[in-house]
C-alpha cells in the first residue's frame, strides 16, 4: 500500500514523523543538546520513503465471495513523504541524541565537511540501549585445538560465540534449506514420534512454509545469526527492539558491499525472516521447559521497520535504518536462556550450502555426545531423511558421495561448540552406500590430562628380576630381546600383580588348541597385566589415552 502526502497535509506528516518516534525509539529518551551539521537543502524530487510494520484496517465492508480464500500474508505498508526541503533539524528531531554516529549519518543528508562526523561522534553520548539478557554472551577467549588420530597439528584460534534461541537452532538443518536446492518453492516438514511427560506418545511436526515462492535457506540463518549478534551486541530497549543499519548488518555477516546487489539481498533474507511462517505441533519447546501443542504460522520476527532515503545525490552513499524484534515466544526462550551456543566466525565462515547444513547438524547432533566416540549415518538416510534434499541424481551413490566429500572437505577440523569436526566418508558394510562417520574431538579446556606413571622406587629388587623373568618366560616362551622390557614391568608392578597375571594367562591358554594359542604371547601377557594395573588404581608404564580400553568402565 503507497499513500502519498503532499506539502499541503502538514497535520498528516507530523502524525506519521510522530509514529515513526515511537515506532523506531524507546520513549523518554535522555535529554541531549541536538547537533545540526550543515547539509545543503535536497531537491524537489527527493523523498524518504519509510517502511512501517503495521497492519492497515478500513472501514469499507468486506465483501463476500462464493469462494473463501485463504488471506494473503500481511505486507509492510510503504508511505512515501515528499520532501521538498527536508532540513537536518528536521531529520535530527526524530532521531534520538544517544544514537550511536554510524547509525546517525545513515539518515543525515551528506555532510559538507567529512570531519564533522568525527565531531559528532565526540559530542553525542553512549547509546542507551539496555540488554535484558541474565548471561554473559560474548566468549572471544575461548580457544580451540584440532588434534586428531590422523597427526593432524593442533591449531589454536580465537572465536566468538553467541547463543541464539534453541528450538530453531536444533532443527536448522530442517528449516534452512541449502540455498541451491531446486525445489524450494516447496514446504518442508519433519515428523516424529514424541513421548510426553505422562507417557502417552503424540506425532510432533514442524512445516516451513515459502514467502514468495522461497523457503528461508543457509543464506537466511546466516542473516539469523548476524542479527542475533546485533542484539546481544547494541541489546534491546524497553519495547525489545534494536535499531541496527544495512551495512551494519553486512559487516557482521563479513559480505562485501556490492550497493543495491547487496542491499536487495539483504532485504529478501530480512523480508523472510519477518513473513515466512513456521508450524509447530508438539514440537516447541517454551521457556518454561513445557512443549506447545500447536504454535500454528510463527514467524521468526514479529517486527521489523525499514527507513531509508529513497532518493539521493550523485555523491551520497547508501544509508538506512531498520529496527526488528523476535517473536514473543523466541524472545521468552532468550529471556530465560534457553539458547544454544553457536561459533558466529566458523558459521558464517562456511561457503558450501551442503556444508552449512551439515555444519548445523553436527552441532546438535554432538554436543551431547562424548569425545572419540565414532557416530555414522548412512548417506541416504542422510540425504532424504533428516536434510530433506531432492536432487536430480541424489539417488545415486556415487553422487552423493562427490558431493558430501567436498562438504566435508571444507568441515574437517573445524570447532563446533562442544569439540572439533572428525570426519570421514565410508563403505557401508555390504557394500551398497556410503556412510558418513563423524565424532567431535574436544576443546583445549576439555583434553583430559595423560595419566603418567608415578616416579617410585622399584617394586621388586634388582637381585630378584633375574628369577622372575625366568618365571614369565617359563609360562610366554622365551624372547632374549624383549628382557629390557621385562625388567621395566617388574620395576613397575610388584611380585602379587605380576604373578596374578602369569596365573590368568596359564588359565586362558591351558586348554586352548595348538591353532588356537595366542599368536603374540607377550602382547597377551602384557595385555592381562595392564588390565590388572588399572584395577589397582595404578598407571600404565607409557601414557594412556583417555579411551584406553583397559581402563575400569563407569
Amino acid at each position: 500500500m503507497q499513500i502519498t502526502l503532499t506539502d499541503s497535509d502538514p497535520e498528516s506528516l507530523q502524525a506519521i514523523l510522530a509514529r515513526m518516534e515511537r515506532t523506531f525509539f524507546p520513549p523518554d529518551p535522555p535529554s541531549a543538546t541536538p547537533i545540526t551539521p550543515p547539509a545543503p537543502p535536497l531537491s524537489q524530487t527527493s523523498a524518504v520513503q519509510i517502511a512501517i510494520d503495521v497492519e492497515i484496517t478500513t472501514d469499507t465492508p468486506a465483501t463476500t465471495s462464493p469462494q473463501a480464500q485463504e488471506p494473503a500474508p500481511r505486507q509492510p505498508a510503504i508511505l512515501f513523504l515528499p520532501a521538498p526541503r527536508l532540513a537536518a533539524q528536521e531529520i535530527t528531531a526524530i532521531v534520538p541524541d544517544p544514537l550511536p554516529v554510524a547509525d546517525l549519518v545513515e539518515v543525515l543528508p551528506p555532510l559538507a565537511d567529512p570531519v564533522a562526523v568525527d565531531q559528532i561522534a565526540e559530542a553525542l553520548p553512549a547509546p542507551a540501549y539496555t540488554n535484558g539478557f541474565t548471561r554473559p554472551y560474548k566468549n572471544p577467549d575461548l580457544k580451540l585445538v584440532s588434534q586428531n588420530g590422523n597427526g593432524h597439528p593442533a591449531v589454536a584460534e580465537v572465536t566468538e560465540t553467541i547463543h541464539p534461541e534453541l528450538n530453531f537452532e536444533k532443527h536448522a538443518s530442517l528449516i534452512f534449506a541449502p540455498a541451491h536446492s531446486k525445489n524450494l518453492h516447496k514446504p518442508r516438514s519433519r515428523t516424529w514420534i514424541e513421548t510426553l511427560p505422562d507417557g502417552n506418545k503424540v506425532k510432533s511436526s514442524i512445516i516451513a512454509e515459502p514467502y514468495q515462492g522461497q523457503v528461508p535457506t543457509t543464506k537466511t540463518r546466516k542473516v539469523l545469526l548476524a542479527l542475533q549478534k546485533v542484539l546481544e551486541t547494541k541489546g534491546w530497549d524497553e519495547e525489545e527492539k534494536t535499531l541496527f543499519s544495512t551495512r551494519e548488518l553486512a559487516n557482521t555477516l563479513g559480505v562485501k558491499w556490492h550497493g543495491s546487489k547487496t542491499t536487495k539481498e539483504l532485504y529478501d533474507e530480512l523480508d523472510r525472516l519477518r513473513l515466512a511462517p513456521f508450524r509447530w505441533q508438539h514440537a516447541f519447546v517454551g521457556e518454561d521447559g513445557a512443549t506447545y501443542s500447536l504454535l500454528d504460522r510463527i514467524t521468526i520476527l514479529d517486527t521489523l521497520t525499514t527507513l531509508k532515503r529513497e532518493a539521493r545525490a550523485k555523491d551520497e552513499l547508501f544509508r538506512d535504518l531498520h529496527v526488528f524484534r523476535f517473536s514473543e515466544p523466541i524472545r521468552k526462550n532468550l529471556k530465560a536462556n534457553r539458547t544454544k551456543p553457536t561459533n558466529l566466525d566458523v558459521a558464517l565462515r562456511i561457503r558450501g550450502e551442503l556444508a552449512s547444513v551439515l555444519y548445523a547438524q553436527f552441532d546438535v547432533i554432538l554436543a551431547t555426545k562424548e569425545p572419540y566416540k565414532w557416530q555414522e549415518r548412512n548417506t541416504e538416510h542422510l540425504f532424504f531423511d533428516d536434510l530433506k534434499l531432492d536432487g536430480k541424481d541424489y539417488h545415486k551413490p556415487s553422487v552423493r558421495k562427490r558431493f558430501l566429500q567436498k562438504a566435508l572437505n571444507e568441515l574437517q577440523d573445524k570447532p563446533i561448540s562442544t569439540g572439533i569436526l572428525d570426519l570421514k566418508l565410508t563403505k557401508t558394510t555390504d557394500g551398497k552406500d556410503w556412510k558418513l562417520v563423524y565424532r567431535k574431538l574436544p576443546l583445549a579446556d576439555q583434553i583430559p590430562k595423560p595419566i603418567k606413571p608415578r616416579r617410585v622406587p622399584d617394586a621388586n629388587p634388582p637381585e630378584a628380576i633375574p628369577f622372575l623373568i625366568n618365571d614369565i618366560e617359563a609360562v610366554i616362551g622365551k624372547y632374549p630381546s624383549k628382557e629390557r622390557l621385562f625388567t621395566k614391568l617388574l620395576k613397575t608392578y610388584s611380585t602379587d600383580l605380576i604373578y596374578q597375571a602369569i596365573s590368568e594367562y596359564r588359565a586362558d591358554t591351558r586348554a586352548l588348541p595348538r591353532e588356537l594359542t595366542p599368536r603374540e604371547p607377550i602382547a597377551y601377557f602384557q595385555g592381562i597385566l595392564h588390565r590388572l594395573a588399572h584395577q589397582q588404581g595404578k598407571s600404565w608404564i607409557k601414557p594412556c589415552d583417555p579411551t584406553c580400553k583397559y581402563l575400569p568402565q563407569a
